[in-house]
C-alpha cells in the first residue's frame, strides 16, 4: 500500500466556534467530502472566510470598488481552488494530471465575460495559496502533528514545492480552459454582432436593443463605411484593425467605432459622434480611407442624430438609410469592386 504523503490533509479540522457556509456549490461541497470528509471542507471554508475578512488579495477585483457579493464571489473561488489543492495534496496526484473542476471551469467563463485580466486572476491565486499554505502549517503546529524543528522545516519545504507545482498545474488548466472559451465566445459574440447588425439595416430591431449586443452607442451622429480587400475573394481576416487603426489616425474627435464582417465578404463599419464632425475631418477620413493599400473603401454621408422626442422611430430608421446611402456611394464609385 502506498503511503500518501499528506495523508493529514484527512485530519484537518476548523477552528471551534467559527462556523461557516460555504460559498461554493453543494456540488463542490460533495465531491470534496466523498473524498477528504467533512473536516477538511470546513476547514477550508473557514479559512477562505478568514483571508477574504483580512485582507482580500491585491490584483483580484483591481482598483475597481467594492461592491455587494463581492466578497461572497472572491470567497467561492478561493475555495474551488482551496479544495482543488486539498484534493491534489492528499491523493499525490501527479501535476501533469491535475484537471479543474466543474465550478471551476463555470468561474472561469464568468471572470472571461466580466473581462477580468488572466494575469491579476493568477497573481491572487498565487497569494492566496501562499497563505492557505502559512494556514497549513499552522494547523500542523497547532495540533503537534509534526515532530522535531528539523522535520518542521523539512515538511514546510516539501509542502512549499508541492503546492508549488498544483498551483502551476492549475493555472496551465485555467489558462488552458481561457483560450477555448475566449474562441468560443468570440466567436458566438461576432455571430450576435452580424445579426443585429442585419436587423438594424433592416429596420427590424430598436437601437437600444442592438447597442446591447454591439457595445457602442447608436443613437448619435453617425457616419458609415463599407469595406473589401481589392482582390476578388481576399481575406478579411486583419481588414478590421486596418480599418480601426486608419480611423484612429484620421479623426481627431472621441467618434466611437464599430465594425463586423457581413455576409457579403465586406466589412459594414460605422463611426459615432458625439456631436457633428466637421466636413473638413469627413473628407480627410474619406481621403485617408480611400489611399489604405489593397483596400477599397466607401464613406457615406453624415446621418444627424434625431431629435430626443423622435427616438424610437428615427434611431431605428437612420441605421438602414445610413447603409443605403453609404451603399449608393460605393455604386457611384468605379473604383469598388465586387
Amino acid at each position: 500500500m502506498t503511503m500518501r504523503r499528506y495523508a493529514w490533509v484527512a485530519e484537518l479540522v476548523p477552528a471551534v466556534g467559527e462556523a461557516v457556509a460555504p460559498a461554493c456549490g453543494p456540488e463542490t461541497v460533495a465531491a470534496v467530502e466523498a473524498e477528504l470528509g467533512p473536516g477538511p471542507v470546513a476547514w477550508g471554508v473557514q479559512t477562505c472566510a478568514r483571508i477574504v475578512a483580512s485582507a482580500p488579495p491585491t490584483g483580484f477585483s483591481g482598483t475597481k470598488p467594492v461592491v455587494p457579493g463581492e466578497d461572497e464571489a472572491q470567497r467561492r473561488s478561493y475555495e474551488v481552488g482551496l479544495f482543488m489543492l486539498l484534493q491534489a495534496l492528499y491523493t499525490g496526484r501527479v501535476p501533469s494530471e491535475l484537471r479543474l473542476s466543474p465550478e471551476a471551469l463555470e468561474l472561469n467563463q464568468h471572470a472571461l465575460h466580466r473581462r477580468m485580466p488572466l494575469a491579476g486572476m493568477f497573481q491572487a491565486m498565487w497569494q492566496v495559496n501562499l497563505r492557505v499554505q502559512q494556514a497549513l502549517l499552522d494547523f500542523l503546529a497547532e495540533h503537534d502533528l509534526v515532530g522535531s524543528p528539523t522535520e518542521a522545516l523539512l515538511l514546510a519545504a516539501q509542502l512549499s514545492e508541492s503546492v508549488i507545482s498544483y498551483v502551476e498545474a492549475i493555472q496551465d488548466r485555467t489558462q488552458e480552459a481561457w483560450e477555448r472559451d475566449l474562441r468560443l465566445w468570440e466567436e458566438q459574440t461576432a455571430v450576435a454582432r452580424r445579426r443585429a447588425i442585419r436587423q438594424l439595416i433592416e429596420g427590424t430591431v430598436e437601437a437600444a436593443e442592438a447597442e446591447q449586443v454591439l457595445g457602442v452607442r447608436l443613437r448619435a451622429h453617425h457616419v458609415g463605411l463599407i469595406a473589401a480587400r481589392r482582390r476578388a475573394g481576399g481575406a478579411l481576416s486583419g481588414l478590421a484593425d486596418d480599418l480601426h487603426r486608419a480611423v484612429a489616425l484620421l479623426t481627431d474627435t472621441d467618434a466611437r467605432f464599430m465594425c463586423v464582417e457581413t455576409d457579403d465578404d465586406t466589412i459594414a463599419a460605422w463611426l459615432t459622434f458625439a456631436a457633428p464632425p466637421e466636413a473638413a475631418e469627413l473628407r480627410s477620413l474619406h481621403d485617408g480611407l480611400a489611399s489604405l493599400t489593397g483596400v477599397w473603401c466607401a464613406v457615406g454621408p453624415r446621418c444627424r442624430a434625431p431629435r430626443a422626442s423622435a427616438v424610437p422611430t428615427c434611431s431605428r430608421g437612420a441605421w438602414p438609410i445610413t447603409h443605403r446611402r453609404t451603399f449608393a456611394t460605393v455604386s457611384r464609385s468605379s473604383r469598388w469592386t465586387r
